[in-house]
Formats: C-alpha cells, sequence, structure tokens
C-alpha cells in the first residue's frame, strides 16, 4: 500500500476541526478563490483542486488528466501534491482542497472520531493478491524470519496508527508473536531504507516505488500484510468535505465519472499505467516499469474489506467505536 500519515493523529483531528470551523465561520464571502468554491468558476470546465501523495496508485488519476477524460467530464483536476492523508483531510475540511486522497484506514479513524469525510471514489481499484505493493522488509542477514520474530523489535511505520502499522500488528499477533511488545517507529517511507540500512530500525513496513528500492538494495521480504489480510480489497479512497458533496453534487457526480473511466483505461493500457506512474513519482521510465502496480483496476470501492479493517481499529483501539457503512462511503462509490 499505501501512504498515510506521518503527524501525530490526535493532533490533527484537532487541527482538521479548527480548521473546519474556520472555515464555516468565514460563510460564502470567498465565492471567485479556489478549493470548494471552484466548482462555480465555469459550467462548461470546473476547477477542482485534489490532495494526492506521490505514489503508483495515483497513476490512474495521471492518466485521467493526460488523457483528456477529467476534461471531457467538464472537470479542470489540479493533483496537490502532500506528505500525507491527515494534511490533505485537513485541508478538505477548511475548503482549501476540494477533494483528497486517504486510506481507507486514516478515513474510518478520522469519521470515527468526528470527521465530516465521506469517500467518494476509489483511487487505483483492489488490492491484487498476486502483485504485492507493500510488504514488511528486513536486511538480508537480520535474523527475522516471519512476523512473529517482528516482537521485540523497532518497525519503522510511516504513521502510528496507520494501515500497514495496524496490519503488522495483525500478522505478527496472527504469526504468534506479541504485537504490543513491537516499537512502531514513525519514519517517512524515502527514510525507511536509509534507517534499515544504519540499524536504528530492525525492519520497515514499506511501499511502492520504496519496496523495490529496498529489495533492490539487498532488502528481504518477510510478510506482505496487505495481499495477505486484504486481498481483493480497498485501502484508498478519495475523500469529500459532507458540505462540498452537498453544495457540489454535479461536480462529485462528474469526478466520480471521470474516475471510472480512467480506472477502465488504465485496465486495458498497463504499459500507459506504468509510465503515469513516473510522472507521479519522479521516478525515471526505467525504474517506473520495475514497479509492482499490485492493484486490479476497479471503479467501485469494496466495502467488506472497509468494514473488516473498522474491525482491526476497534480490536487495537484506535477507534471509539465503528462507523456505519452508509456514512464512510457515498452511494454509487
Amino acid at each position: 500500500m499505501r501512504p498515510n500519515g506521518r503527524l501525530n493523529l490526535a493532533a490533527l483531528l484537532v487541527l482538521m476541526v479548527a480548521t473546519m470551523l474556520a472555515f464555516a465561520a468565514c460563510g460564502s464571502d470567498d465565492e471567485d478563490e479556489g478549493g470548494a468554491q471552484a466548482g462555480e468558476a465555469s459550467a462548461e470546465s470546473t476547477p477542482v483542486k485534489l490532495g494526492i501523495v506521490e505514489f503508483t496508485g495515483i497513476a490512474p488519476t495521471q492518466l485521467g488528466i493526460d488523457k483528456g477524460i477529467f476534461e471531457k467530464h467538464g472537470i479542470d483536476l489540479e493533483l496537490v501534491p502532500a506528505d500525507n492523508p491527515a494534511a490533505i483531510s485537513a485541508q478538505v475540511l477548511s475548503g482549501q482542497l476540494d477533494l483528497g486522497f486517504a486510506t481507507t484506514t486514516y478515513h474510518a479513524t478520522a469519521a470515527a472520531k468526528g470527521a465530516p469525510l465521506v469517500a467518494v471514489s476509489a483511487v487505483d481499484g483492489l488490492i491484487n493478491p498476486d502483485d504485492a505493493v507493500s510488504a514488511i522488509v528486513v536486511k538480508d542477514d537480520s535474523p527475522i524470519r516471519s512476523p512473529k520474530d517482528l516482537t521485540g523489535k523497532k518497525v519503522a511505520v510511516v504513521a502510528l496508527g496507520s494501515e500497514l502499522d495496524v496490519l503488522m500488528k495483525k500478522v505478527t499477533d496472527d504469526d504468534g508473536g506479541d504485537s504490543s511488545q513491537v516499537q512502531s517507529v514513525q519514519i517517512p517511507f524515502p527514510q525507511m531504507q536509509a534507517a534499515l540500512a544504519a540499524g536504528r530500525v530492525d525492519a520497515i513496513v514499506t511501499t511502492e516505488p520504496f519496496m523495490t528500492l529496498s529489495t533492490n538494495a539487498g532488502g528481504r521480504v518477510v510478510s506482505e500484510p496487505e495481499v495477505e489480510l486484504l486481498p481483493n480489497g480497498s485501502v484508498t479512497a478519495y475523500t469529500a468535505s459532507k458540505q462540498f458533496i452537498e453544495e457540489n453534487p454535479d461536480v462529485v457526480e462528474r469526478f466520480q465519472a471521470a474516475m471510472r473511466e480512467s480506472l477502465d483505461y488504465a485496465k486495458a493500457h498497463n504499459d500507459e499505467a506504468l509510465l503515469a506512474v513516473s510522472k507521479v513519482t519522479g521516478l525515471d521510465a526505467e525504474e517506473a516499469k520495475g514497479q509492482a502496480l499490485g492493484t486490479i483496476y476497479d471503479p467501485a470501492l469494496d466495502r467488506p474489506s472497509i468494514e473488516k479493517m473498522q474491525d482491526l481499529l476497534l480490536e487495537y483501539e484506535l477507534i471509539p467505536e465503528a462507523v456505519p457503512m452508509d456514512q464512510l462511503v457515498l452511494e454509487g462509490a
């Protein structure tokens, strides 16, 4: 998978609520500026700001822009990179962004703690059980042979309570280890391999394109938690605030239609999707060709897998209660 936040979740939720309230207090005086008000800019082409993290899963969206699919649906889509879903969600709630990337884990966690966000579209489809894009990686000479051996070790995760952190805990426990004795260390994906090589951590839980870079540097995969626990599941989504959805239903519908067509195009043109990876991630074309896409391109969000992730969040006491699916995911997404 997939990228998650590197900031403290509780602090970010406070920030999100604060920015949401500040946005609401501003009323509708800023109709000419970007963000949620951009939907009024043009009847023919609506400017839409989409917050993303730069990883392989954004390839279908990039293809949709490059092939004029969003333009055909009346969407002038601007991709706005950010470091993590938490920062993106704060900007979605404040109106600085119209829509934004989230892992389903972060989305469920934020919604359970009161953030009025709703998933409106798939990002890149479903986890392909035959083509992993995330893994627990150790140095080749490490004594760690399976997840249970992580007990008592330091493991790099992109954020505490992130999707891959939760899944790492689950595979450790399922393998007979004790996840309560695993020390999760928060490190951004691009810096994980250096931390592993230097011995600052015993293992890393990483995603593409960094997984391939780590294995090319001599790393050894001990587990692929996503494909083991969530095969054919949804682990990412594009979200919008409830306010934006209520005020801009036509924009949301056109965005959904463009994403469906973009995913269908990516499915039929896998070679072009690989080239789009280089544009999104900054890898050169040869490096991009070596990446696993890890996705069954499908425009529908898989609700059972989102429910399963909520169950894991409850199991590890990361959310107070589950959120009903009709509040998490927009009908038709």
